[in-house]
């Protein structure tokens, strides 16, 4: 007689190789740069006489490779 079916089941993993990961990396905010070409309004008109102005931040943003670093545009 053949053995019970649970005898033939045979198994081994697949697909085990880490997943290639990528995120954004963003560096911090640099300072606020006044910009007096814009008033709070956001309408582009300046009269010289604003107390305060609006400003702008710059930060870089960079794809990164987990357990790699950078990727280097194409």
């Amino acid at each position: 007689a053949c053995p019970a079916a649970t005898a033939l089941e045979e198994w081994r993993t697949c697909n085990d190789h880490p997943c290639i990961t990528f995120y954004w990396e963003a560096s911090p905010w640099g300072p606020c740069i006044e910009d007096f070409s814009m008033n709070l309004n956001g309408s582009g008109y300046w009269n010289g006489t604003a107390t305060c102005a609006v400003g702008v931040q710059i930060r870089k943003v960079v794809c990164m490779k987990m357990g790699v670093g950078p990727v280097i545009p194409k």
